[in-house]
């Protein structure tokens, strides 16, 4: 058992229980770029950051 938050956690597959933010478009350095954020709904835990150029 994990503690977060003084909450118990029972222990889990983060990779079972994924959650995406929806996206959003960011400006980097005069760049657009689609950010997608994947997490785990039961942790929190960030899994996966993926990017694409848009220009």
């Amino acid at each position: 058992m994990e503690e977060k938050d003084s909450k118990k956690i029972p222990e889990h597959n983060c990779n079972e229980h994924v959650r995406y933010d929806g996206g959003q478009k960011i400006n980097r350095d005069g760049v657009r770029i689609w950010v997608e954020t994947y997490y785990c709904r039961i942790c929190g835990r960030r899994l996966d950051i993926k990017e694409e150029i848009l220009d």
